[in-house]
């Protein structure tokens, strides 16, 4: 082991094998290293329980990084309470951090400035007690550890003065959110992340942080206190799926670093201001409100939205009308927008360009005009390429699923479904090689399906139904092979249907509507979809059953039914084995 090597460099200071192939335990021949101060092994598949390594002797350790191996820690880190010049300890993404509660009166003799013990798995553990007696702390990551009725941990920082950025996601923290009133001073706070708990209470007057700040998924309700205001360097605020109300203030849009805000899932109403896009925002996520009034009021006549760095706008699900602004179309980086489930009518003033945008969702409005008028191709565009990290929701081969992080990066398509869209289908949309999904029903097209479809060789799931389409389904579909999910379903279509492997998959129901669409080949019935849906990032709550229950217990009382009759029939035709039956029927009664 490469470790082993080092054992007999006493003098030895620094050592750093991160991102190795390193397995098993630490040799305690480690312990040897009497003037090693700085250690990182994190990222390779080290293990073993740290309370029992070498590294509990090593009395210089200054820094300690463990993270991403297979150690078992204590949260309490007793067995380094006698390191007196130990600063930073890193044990995030491990096998498992464990209680040892007995140890926690223990006399620390370090004062640390640094530590993460995130991502391990804990349940029911309590706030580690030596923190208590800690006054140097400037970061601090406990995430995804179940702490047993645990609150907010306001005395942190309190006794933390210099504290800059505070971790708590997913602890199981409950309670009222309390803020200390002026121990802490604002301007040393830089990030603040309590998501994903189950704090309850207004958001306190005088919380601030001063890059970022995260309240999502808990039960905080009430506005946006004022005070937020003074947070003049925020450059994201997530406040998503929490209970808050009341209109969204104006002064949120003048923060001039604001890139990232996040408000969706809440009961914000009112309507949106004039100008609420800003030279510097790129992510705005507002789904799922009670947002009304209108997008087109003076229409950003006076702002240069061509120079805006947009990339991501999110305003589905609220009661938003009136038509799509001009400015929308004209935003250089606009990569996803999602205005879905909204009351907006009208025509699309200018088109998107198929090069620049990856995802268009505007289904279930009031849009009208030609589809030809929305989409353009052949124009030089720049892209923003920015890591997405919040949640986008889309339907998707007839599911609704939560895409975020890379997996929505390479997510590619259109939802123009439930409008009123009108004349032919372009076939500028085949220019989008790299689609994954394509939505059209519900509108009121006309035409023929365009055999150049045939180049989005990627789609999984195309959908045309319920429109006014003539003409055959072009063979060329065959070459389609990534398709899961197709539907044609209530139009004027006529012909033979596509013969090619996956189109012998789908349902009657993709075809059903269509009087004079021929389909010889045996097709499945329809009913309820038999796969089970999958979502990219793992946090899916729309999920469906393995096993069609209702067809599991048929089928069942369909097959007991005809052993019966096949015990009848074979005891009625034999008399031997008649006779040898009611024998045993009558031995078995005595």
């Amino acid at each position: 082991m490469l470790l082993l090597g080092l054992c007999n460099l006493k003098r030895l200071k620094e050592i750093d094998l991160s991102a190795n192939d390193l397995i098993g335990e630490l040799p305690r021949c480690l312990s040897n290293l009497t003037s090693l101060r700085n250690l990182d092994i994190a990222a390779n598949k080290l293990s073993g329980d740290i309370s029992q390594s070498p590294l509990t002797t090593i009395f210089s350790f200054e820094v300690i990084d463990i993270s991403r191996n297979l150690f078992r820690i204590p949260l309490s880190l007793s067995p380094f309470f006698n390191h007196s010049r130990l600063k930073e300890f890193s044990g995030g993404d491990n096998s498992e951090i464990y209680g040892d509660k007995h140890k926690d009166d223990m006399k620390q003799m370090f004062q640390i400035e640094s530590l993460d013990l995130s991502r391990n798995n804990l349940s029911g553990g309590i706030f580690p007690k030596f923190l208590y007696y800690q006054h140097e702390l400037e970061m601090i990551d406990i995430s995804n550890i179940k702490l047993e009725g645990a609150g907010f941990p306001s005395w942190l920082l309190v006794n933390n003065t210099s504290l800059r950025d505070l971790t708590l996601i997913n602890c199981s923290l409950s309670g009222s959110f309390q803020f200390p009133i002026y121990q802490h001073p604002v301007e040393d706070l830089d990030g603040l992340d309590i998501s994903n708990n189950n704090l309850y209470s207004p958001i306190p007057s005088h919380i601030c942080a001063l890059e970022s700040l995260s309240l999502s998924e808990n039960r905080l309700l009430g506005r946006i206190p004022e005070h937020l205001s003074n947070c003049s360097m925020l450059f994201s605020l997530d406040a998503s799926n929490n209970h808050l109300s009341g209109k969204i203030p104006r002064w949120i849009w003048k923060f001039p670093h604001l890139q990232v805000l996040d408000l969706s899932r809440n009961k914000f109403s009112g309507s949106l201001p004039l100008g609420f896009i800003t030279s510097q925002i790129r992510e705005v996520y507002l789904s799922r409100n009670l947002l009304g009034g209108t997008l087109t009021k003076g229409d950003g006549a006076h702002n240069d939205y061509s120079s805006y760095p947009l990339n991501v706008l999110d305003l589905s699900h609220n009661q938003i009308k009136g038509t799509i602004p001009r400015w929308i179309s004209i935003l250089p980086r606009l990569n996803y927008l999602l205005l879905n489930n909204n009351e907006f009518y009208g025509e699309i003033p200018i088109p998107f360009t198929l090069e620049q945008v990856k995802l268009i969702v505007i289904s279930h409005n009031h849009f009208s005009g030609q589809l030809s008028s929305v989409l353009t191709s052949n124009i030089s565009t720049v892209s923003y390429n920015g890591y997405i990290t919040k949640d986008l929701e889309l339907v998707t081969k007839t599911n609704l699923y939560t895409y975020k992080g890379k997996p929505l990066d390479s997510l590619s398509g259109f939802d123009f479904s439930n409008n009123n869209f009108s004349g032919e289908i372009p076939p500028q949309i085949s220019y989008k090689d790299d689609m994954k999904f394509l939505n059209l029903s519900n509108n009121q097209l006309k035409g023929s399906i365009p055999p150049s479809f045939s180049r989005l060789l990627q789609i999984e799931s195309l959908d045309l139904s319920h429109n006014n389409l003539s003409g055959t389904i072009p063979s060329e579909l065959a070459a389609l092979t990534f398709l899961g999910s197709f539907s044609v379903a209530y139009n004027n279509l006529s012909g033979k249907c596509p013969q090619a492997a996956q189109f012998a998959t789908f349902k009657d129901s993709s075809y059903e509507g269509n009087p004079y669409l021929c389909c010889t080949f045996p097709l499945p019935p329809s009913g309820p979809l038999l796969t089970p849906p999958a979502s990219y990032d793992g946090d899916d709550d729309y999920g469906g059953s393995f096993i069609d229950m209702e067809s599991f217990y048929a089928s069942s009382g369909v097959s007991f039914v005809m052993v019966l009759l096949i015990i009848a029939s074979v005891l009625y035709i034999n008399p031997y084995w008649r006779g040898v039956w009611f024998y045993l029927r009558q031995d078995h009664h005595h």
